[in-house]
C-alpha cells in the first residue's frame, strides 16, 4: 500500500502515460505530485512559489 505516489518530472514519457498514471492514483484514491513539488516542499520553498 501507498500513502503517496511521487513521479518524476515525465521528460521522458508522454502525456498519455502521465495522464494514465494520474487516473490510477486517482482510482485508487492515493494522492500524487511530482518530483519538483516535493524537492520545493521538503527545502521549505513552496509556500512562497505559491505567493503573489
Amino acid at each position: 500500500d501507498y500513502s503517496l505516489i511521487i513521479q518524476c518530472g515525465a521528460c521522458m514519457v508522454n502525456k498519455k502515460t502521465v495522464q494514465t498514471r494520474i487516473m490510477m492514483a486517482k482510482d485508487a484514491n492515493i494522492p500524487i505530485t511530482n518530483y519538483g513539488i516535493v524537492l520545493a516542499y521538503i527545502s521549505g520553498i513552496l509556500d512562497r512559489a505559491f505567493k503573489k
